[in-house]
Parts: C-alpha cells; sequence; structure tokens
C-alpha cells in the first residue's frame, strides 16, 4: 500500500525517531508499505518521519545508482540484487577519518529542490533488519570511475546517511518554495509568558506559518486559530498542537485576551478583514500585500484613525530575511554615506498547488501590488525615501496563456521625494534547477560605497543564505549573517501594541509603501 509523503513545515520531520523495540509482521509490513510509497515517488530512500511517524526506520533502494561500486554487508562483497531494497531498524552512523565532499541530494519530502551538501567520504552503519537481526554497512568502494553527476545515478550514501532531512534540515530547508516560505529563528522572548496574546486567521497563503513562527519566538502566546476549510486548521495544528479551534472570527474577536490577529487571507479580503478585526478592539498583522485597491487603503486609514489600532503588514523579505535586517542596520549607521539607488530582484518559484485566487487578478491584486510590495517597502527603508512616484512599470504574462489575467513579469522604477532611485524587478521564472524558490538579490548603492545583498543562497558557491557583500572605503567584505542578527521585528511589533509605539514600523510607512505598489501596478502598461 502506498501512503501519503509528508513535507516541508510538517513538524513530524524535526522529530526525533524512537527506537525499534518489536520486530513483527506488523513492522515487516509498515517498511513493505514504504518501499512501495518510495518506488511510487521514484525515490531511492524514506524516512519513517517521511509518512508521519517518528520512528528510528527507513528504508532504501539504491539498484538505480550508480554501479562503478561495490556493496558490502557483514564483511562480505554483496550483489544490491540480493540486499535491495533494504530496511534499516535503528541505525547508527559512525564517522570514519575521511576528507568532508559534496554530493548532490534531494529529498521527497521537498519536491523538486536539491542542493550540494558536504559528507564524510567514508562511514560505518550498523543497523537492524524487519526480524531484529543485526548488520553492519560501510560506505560503498569505487571501482573505476567517479559516480555520474546526473542526479538520478549520484552515489547515494548521502541520501540518508550522517543528516537526515528528518532529523536535521538542510540549510534550503526553509526555501522550498516562497508560498510556504516559514524562517524560524531563536526565541528571544520580551514579554512573560501570557502577557502578549494572539490569534491566527485566513490562512489562505502560507506565510501564516511565518507570521506565527516570528511572534512565538519573540513570546507572545498563541490561543486560537480559524479558518472556513478544515483542512488548513488541521494542517495548522499539525504545527501548533496546542492552538484553539475557534468556529468563526467572531468568536476570536469577542475574546478580551486576544490582543492581535495575524492573518494571511486572500489578499482582496485582506483590508476588509482588517476594519474588522481593528473595529473590534484587536491589532491586525496581515500578509502582503496588504490591499489590492486605493479604497481598501482608504478604508484602512480611516479605521486606524477611529480606532487607534494597528495595521501592520508582514513584509517578510526585509523583515524575516537576516541579510536584509544587517543591512537595515548598516545603512542606518550609516556605512555607505547616502543611499542613491536601490535595486531589487525578486523572482520566484511558481511551482505546482496554487490556489485558484493566485491566477485572478481582482483577488490577488497584480504582480506589482503583490510580491512587488516587498520591493517597495525596502526602497523606502534603505534610502529614509517618505514618498515616491512612479517614473515606469510594466507587466506581462509571457508564459502562461492558460492563465490569462496571471502576470509572471513586473518591472517599475521609482523617484523618491530625497533624489533617490529604484528599479524592482519581480517575475515567476525560477527555474527548476535552483536551490531555493527564488534568487532574491538587492544593491544598495550609496556615496560612500555599495552593499549587495544575496538573501537565499549564493548560486553556484554556498546554499545557505544571508550573504552580504559589502564594498566602502575601507575595503571589500563578504559577511555570512545566518544566525547572528535575528528577526527583532516581532518583539518590537508586540512592544508596539503593548505601549502604543511606532518602533517596528510607523503606520505611515506600512501605508506608504501598499500605496506605492498599488500605484505602480495601475501605471503598468502590459507588454506582450
Amino acid at each position: 500500500m502506498s501512503l501519503a509523503i509528508v513535507h516541508y513545515n510538517a513538524p513530524v520531520l524535526r522529530q526525533k525517531g524512537e527506537a525499534i523495540t518489536v520486530f513483527d509482521q506488523d513492522l515487516t509490513k509498515l517498511a513493505a508499505d514504504m518501499v512501495t510509497t518510495m518506488h511510487a515517488a521514484a525515490g531511492i530512500g524514506l524516512a519513517a518521519q517521511q509518512i508521519g511517524r517518528a520512528r528510528q526506520l527507513c528504508v532504501i533502494d539504491l539498484r538505480s545508482t550508480d554501479r562503478d561500486f561495490y556493496w558490502e554487508l557483514d564483511g562480505a562483497q554483496t550483489p544490491l540484487e540480493l540486499i535491495m531494497p533494504m530496511t534499516l531498524a535503528n541505525p547508527k552512523v559512525e564517522f570514519l577519518p575521511s576528507e568532508k565532499l559534496p554530493y548532490e541530494e534531494g529529498c521527497l519530502s521537498f519536491p523538486e529542490i536539491r542542493g550540494d551538501i558536504d559528507r564524510p567520504d567514508r562511514i560505518r552503519v550498523t543497523y537492524q533488519d524487519t526480524q531484529g537481526t543485526p548488520h553492519t554497512r560501510p560506505s560503498p568502494k569505487k571501482l573505476k570511475t567517479p559516480p555520474s553527476s546526473d542526479p538520478a545515478s549520484a552515489e547515494p550514501r548521502g541520501i540518508f546517511l550522517g543528516r537526515s532531512l528528518s532529523s536535521s534540515p538542510l540549510p534550503m530547508s526553509q526555501k522550498a518554495d516562497g508560498m510556504n516560505y516559514a524562517p524560524q529563528g531563536k526565541p528571544n522572548p520580551v514579554v512573560k509568558p501570557g502577557e502578549f496574546v494572539f490569534a491566527a486567521a485566513h490562512l489562505e497563503h502560507g506565510h501564516i506559518y511565518g507570521q506565527c513562527n516570528g511572534l512565538l519566538e519573540a513570546g507572545a502566546e498563541l490561543k486560537w486559530v480559524y479558518d472556513a476549510d478544515a483542512a488548513k486548521v488541521t494542517a495548522f495544528r499539525q504545527k501548533f498542537p496546542n492552538v484553539q479551534v475557534a468556529r468563526s472570527l467572531d468568536e476570536i474577536l469577542a475574546d478580551p485576551a486576544v490582543q492581535l490577529v495575524a492573518a494571511a487571507a486572500i489578499p482582496n479580503e485582506r483590508g476588509a478583514i482588517g476594519g474588522q478585526v481593528m473595529e473590534a478592539g484587536k491589532d491586525y498583522f496581515t500578509d502582503k500585500t496588504p490591499f489590492t485597491s486605493l479604497d481598501q487603503l482608504d478604508a484602512a486609514k480611516a479605521a486606524v484613525a477611529r480606532t487607534g489600532r494597528k495595521y501592520a503588514v508582514y513584509f517578510s523579505e526585509r523583515l524575516h530575511v537576516e541579510s536584509a535586517m544587517f543591512a537595515t542596520d548598516l545603512i542606518q549607521q550609516g556605512a555607505i554615506g547616502r543611499v542613491l539607488q536601490v535595486i531589487g530582484l525578486g523572482p520566484h518559484r511558481l511551482g505546482t498547488g496554487r490556489p485558484d485566487w493566485f491566477f485572478k487578478k481582482e483577488q490577488f491584486g497584480g504582480i506589482l501590488c503583490d510580491i512587488g510590495s516587498h520591493q517597495f517597502e525596502q526602497f523606502l527603508t534603505f534610502t529614509g525615501a517618505t514618498d515616491a512616484t512612479v517614473a515606469h512599470a510594466a507587466v506581462a504574462n509571457y508564459a502562461h496563456p492558460e492563465h490569462p489575467e496571471f502576470e509572471d513579469f513586473g518591472e517599475a522604477n521609482l523617484i523618491g521625494n530625497n533624489g533617490a532611485t529604484n528599479y524592482v524587478r519581480v517575475d515567476w521564472f525560477t527555474p527548476k534547477g535552483l536551490g531555493t524558490w527564488g534568487d532574491g538579490r538587492m544593491t544598495i548603492l550609496g556615496t560612500k560605497g555599495y552593499i549587495e545583498l544575496r538573501k537565499y543562497l549564493d548560486v553556484g558557491r554556498d546554499a545557505t543564505g544571508d550573504h552580504v557583500y559589502l564594498v566602502d572605503e575601507k575595503g571589500e567584505h563578504h559577511l555570512q549573517v545566518a544566525g547572528q542578527v535575528g528577526y527583532r521585528f516581532f518583539g518590537e511589533l508586540i512592544l508596539d501594541c503593548l505601549n502604543r509605539t511606532e518602533k517596528a514600523m510607523t503606520q505611515r510607512h506600512v501605508f506608504k509603501a501598499a500605496e506605492l505598489c498599488l500605484r505602480a501596478q495601475a501605471a503598468a502598461r502590459r507588454l506582450t
């Protein structure tokens, strides 16, 4: 029987498996089902966590791999046909003295994503089979030619040994696709337990997981979740199992303990939901883009003025990217002088499984309004401009005629009210061969130097992200800042809500970034 494979963001992929202690027919059947599942997905390895079970069990079938290696089992050279597929219960890996070599790897829980991982060249694995019999298998030994560079026939030992995705995610694990990009940082609470309570609602976009991660790491308490789609709620509770399920948004808004509602609704519904939340006396934290029309923006401004509540926006491509936050600090410290120009490139991978609303312009707002909103927010932040005019804007649907309202390319030029300029390019053309959903880059030119950000990877060099290249009057600098900066926005937002301050982001800044993306979208010429 073929089983369902769980994908990135499932908590079970991070759980350490329980040891196998009973070797019976149930274990044999589970292993057989895992083999069937692995073959059906055209894989060569599958761990129990990948089918939703945290057990120390995996299966492999290496018969399709490079035959220029010979394989040993319990001290004897053994043809693969006699030992594959193989079940490994309670596997233990011993790293033998050797150099580390890069191997291109993939994982069935991260569809279409591959990356180079450094592995020790020599290891030894001990394990038990489905009968409980112990075995020892060393690294395969090379006979003649190097293994093929073709991923389908690459030497396979890194697929399940050394650092399994089920127990220690790859650097690319947070980057499988943009719609489910949900960074996780280190806990840095700014409040005591129970001091700041929030709820999550309208789970249309996977960014809700990033919004909640950030708030929880800053010490907030997640009390409620609501969505009309029960499947979305079930998936959400797998990630956040202690959350209570609300029967409606009204039930959340009636709870006096809730201070903020985080939401990632269909874009053209976000403004109205925000108004409802603020009228109930709660602060609102929505995914980008916050609006799809200027009328929605005007209504939100009026609601903020009337209620005194906050309309916060998750501009994740700065707020949840350590290299971008590091650049924010460098610029504020005067590292490159006065900022003259910001060039922002925001390519995205379209992938599969996008909801219907994603392709309907009335609902998603257009490419400059949607993913372009990140770029306009960063332009205002890095340059210090408080307003801008749209000098040029264009959009196109070059390659998706099956979705006539969709836009897969957009560009715009802005001129800030302080003389700084901006060029933005956003698109949906990330190729499958890239190890992340988009090669997000930014170049920031100042009077005393410039900064280049390679946010999610350094192509062909490093699968990890958060690379900052700085050239100033003292020299050339390359800083890899992942894990060193953190995500302070969320703690600042919590304290702003409690203290009615504006340290995280001013309301004027939020609304101006939203206005610019709407005006650029409205001014855009349609290319063919």
